[in-house]
């Protein structure tokens, strides 16, 4: 465990180009308080091309790369398969064979041009699977079966034309991370439902296991519920791009109230953990924790901690199957003693408490033209579908502060999702 003080520095965290969803390009940066061991990996496989030989070329062979943490999943559990498009999917290095070994580096190598004309191929895709899974032999099919969508953790694909290649594609897809959210949305101020509403834009990619209305001030659970009612007017619209949007309805059943502790200066209960401060978020924390998943369960703190530190405080052993993300700064002052708590009696928990990078979603980077906290928001946001106008009228309160004032972006919690699912972008 890092001490807290200490850390990886990070030069500038740029947010830029997360398909067609995203909402700005920002960049800022600063010191990441960093309470676990390893961040460059994720613990969800994901595939890229290293080496793609050009288009007419027989020699050289197709290569590339897997992400993902050898210590969360073993290596000869996964494998690759590869298809090319040549007048049809053909399975790759031959029709009989379709398996491509993942080196111990985690690199791995397919002869894609065993045949004449292979070397034209316009199209080429490669999935990295679970070992268990056969993958279907294919030689001219027009398309791919959708048992290699459904049975794979992730695929990179490719497109060419002549010396020229163009589009690439990324897409994980059995694997996605589970996310609890514990938001003081209504509460203390609007940037959280900035925040959310940009989360539910990328709900179909993620599995959101709890929405939790946690301290400080007035934030309740029927704030969360009046957002989810903004995206259920949109929900048809969405599931056009995508049918892992969740349902209004789910969502809903997912949403609990967590502690109504008003900070430090609450005169009707101390601070921190304690026997009788379970609530109705810190248990579902608790159940979700200890569902069986083979994946571990991300819990991003946009307010106060409280309701984490009460479900570790009731069930300390879900400390291994926790990730946090805490935004940090004037949220630890609202519950110095959760905080607090946390840190001195959990020591191996995998926590992020960051500071800083919050503040890069809305300072610094390109703020030319429409990219402007205030432009980008009048322009891209407002009145495209009902969540963008709802994100623009709940701006007109934001804090003015060091971000741009009324209507203009904030969005301060948004690193924290970032964070667990970073792999699932290419980011």
């Amino acid at each position: 465990m890092y001490d807290i003080a200490s850390g990886t520095l990070i030069d500038s965290l740029v947010i830029n180009n997360f398909e067609n969803r995203t909402w700005g390009e920002w960049s800022g940066g600063g010191k990441i308080r960093s309470i676990t061991s390893n961040l460059s990996t994720s613990m969800f496989p994901s595939i890229d091309f290293t080496c793609i030989p050009e288009y007419g070329n027989r020699i050289k062979n197709l290569k590339g790369m897997v992400i993902m943490d050898k210590s969360a999943l073993d290596i000869s559990m996964v494998k690759v398969a590869v298809y090319i498009y040549v007048n049809g999917w053909k399975s790759k290095p031959y029709v009989n064979k379709r398996i491509t070994t993942v080196n111990e580096d985690l690199t791995w190598e397919c002869d894609i041009s065993t045949n004449f004309d292979d070397c034209y191929a316009t199209s080429i895709i490669a999935f990295v699977i679970d070992n268990h899974f056969d993958p279907p032999l294919l030689n001219g099919n027009k398309l791919l079966p959708k048992s290699l969508y459904l049975n794979s953790y992730a695929y990179v694909k490719k497109e060419r034309m002549a010396t020229t290649f163009y589009k690439k594609e990324y897409k994980s897809l059995s694997y996605r991370p589970r996310i609890i959210i514990s938001t003081d949305l209504g509460g203390s101020d609007n940037d959280d439902y900035q925040s959310f509403i940009h989360y539910l834009m990328y709900s179909d990619i993620v599995k959101t296991e709890g929405l939790i209305s946690s301290p400080p001030r007035k934030g309740r659970e029927k704030h969360i519920k009046e957002v989810l009612k903004v995206y259920a007017k949109d929900y048809n619209n969405l599931k056009m791009y995508s049918h892992n949007y969740p349902t209004y309805e789910s969502l809903v059943s997912i949403t609990k109230q967590g502690s109504i502790y008003n900070g430090d200066s609450d005169n009707h209960r101390s601070g921190g953990p304690g026997k009788d401060k379970s609530t109705e978020g810190s248990k579902h924390i608790i159940t979700m924790a200890k569902k069986s998943s083979k994946t571990p369960l991300y819990i991003l703190v946009w307010g106060a901690i409280t309701d984490v530190a009460q479900a570790l405080f009731d069930e300390p052993s879900i400390e291994q199957s926790i990730r946090v993300y805490s935004i940090g700064s004037w949220n630890t002052e609202m519950d110095k003693d959760s905080r607090n708590y946390i840190y001195n009696r959990h020591k191996n928990l995998w926590w992020i408490e960051n500071d800083f990078s919050a503040r890069g979603m809305y300072i610094g980077g390109n703020q030319k033209g429409d990219l402007g906290n205030k432009e980008f928001v009048l322009k891209h946001v407002n009145n495209h579908g009902n969540l963008g106008s709802y994100f623009y009228e709940i701006s007109k309160d934001i804090d003015s502060g060091t971000c741009s004032g009324p209507y203009s972006i904030k969005m301060g919690d948004t690193p924290s999702f970032y964070i667990s699912f970073h792999r699932l972008l290419d980011i």
